[in-house]
């Protein structure tokens, strides 16, 4: 098919579906964003630019791989850059980083719940568990138009919460740029461009077999590259909203668990309940597809093993996110994962480059 017969529709559910996978118990409570941009100051939108453009070209490769490839496991897309030796690590450890942040995102229903409402961690881990289950149980094609349809929702939710923010901060963006060292923020790296590799190297590995798939599923390859694009860049204008209503508020905000709740807490308690709902939705709309391809990395979709595994794995992920306090697990699963998925745009790299030499040649 060619470019004349674009779908709007489909570019838009596909858009959405990263922004969806994106948008998960980390960034829409704000801890991601605190961790590994406004911890930086007005740098920070460097390391988002930077997000950006390494997303666009990354996970338009992987659509490119899954096109391509047709692979009988979405998993081979790392054999499809690195090689059998390399793509059996990769694949290992994309599989270990999918159930770590599987858990991050029960942690943070968590987390939320018990800010917001004093209810027990545990309601907000098994309730978006269970709702996670019940919609990979339905297949990867319901799950991409269930995500695509939410995940533009949250981003205008946050990016809204965000103007609320920046309109009551009581520190000020400048402010809040030159004293956010001082506070005792936990950072996620060194400096801006060594977290923003980082979030860039942990969204690989989630992202990888998730875009492989929709690569091989969706029929116009510029509906799958460009709604790629699109997504990234819807998310990253919502990731710079929220870094910078965060410096606004950073002395409020910069030690919590959920600053984007506790902010909005801070101007009206109506506005966080309202919140309150849309964090739930971006954890729901980010653990789904983790636990797709926890799921389908065991077995094919609709198939008796498949369903078992969804269970079991939803099971597993509510027993251990209720051990582990919420702001450690980002700052631990995240930003370890970084470095294999920022090894594995090495081999990325070093494919387009033999692939355009052959082409020259």
């Amino acid at each position: 098919m060619k470019r004349s017969d674009l779908s709007a529709k489909r570019i838009f559910l596909v858009g959405g579906s990263f922004i969806s996978f994106c948008i998960g118990a980390a960034f829409a409570t704000g801890q991601e964003t605190l961790q590994f941009y406004a911890a930086f100051g007005l740098k920070g939108l460097l390391g988002i630019l930077f997000f950006m453009l390494f997303n666009i070209y990354v996970n338009v490769n992987f659509v490119e791989a899954g096109r391509i490839g047709r692979f009988e496991k979405d998993a081979h897309v790392f054999r499809y850059f690195s090689g059998r030796f390399f793509g059996v690590y990769f694949d290992f450890f994309a599989t270990v980083f999918c159930f770590s942040a599987f858990i991050l995102m029960l942690a943070g229903a968590g987390a939320t719940i018990r800010q917001q409402y004093g209810l027990s961690e545990a309601l907000g881990a098994t309730v978006v568990g269970l709702l996670a289950c019940l919609t990979v149980l339905l297949g990867l094609k319901k799950m991409v138009d269930v995500l695509g349809s939410i995940g533009p929702l949250i981003a205008v939710m946050a990016i809204g919460a965000s103007f609320l923010g920046l309109k009551y901060g009581k520190t000020g963006i400048l402010e809040g740029h030159r004293i956010v060292g001082e506070i005792g923020v936990m950072a996620a790296g060194r400096n801006w461009l060594f977290a923003a590799a980082t979030y860039c190297g942990f969204n690989m590995l989630m992202l990888a077999g998730f875009f492989s798939a929709i690569g091989r599923t969706e029929k116009n390859k510029w509906d799958a590259r460009i709604g790629t694009a699109v997504g990234v860049i819807g998310f990253s204008l919502a990731v710079s909203c929220v870094t910078l209503a965060l410096l606004a508020n950073i002395e409020l905000v910069g030690l919590s668990q959920v600053p984007v709740l506790l902010m909005l807490n801070d101007i009206n308690h109506t506005f966080a309940s309202l919140y309150s709902i849309v964090i739930f939705l971006g954890i729901f709309s980010t653990a789904t597809p983790l636990l797709w391809t926890l799921s389908n990395r065991i077995a094919p979709e609709h198939s008796k093993t498949y369903n078992t595994a969804a269970v079991l794995l939803t099971a597993a992920g509510i027993f251990t996110a209720l051990k582990i306090p919420f702001n450690r697990l980002v700052n631990l699963v995240l930003t370890i994962n970084g470095y294999a998925g920022f090894l594995l745009f090495g081999f990325i790299l070093w494919s387009n480059v033999r692939y355009f030499s052959r082409k020259k040649g």
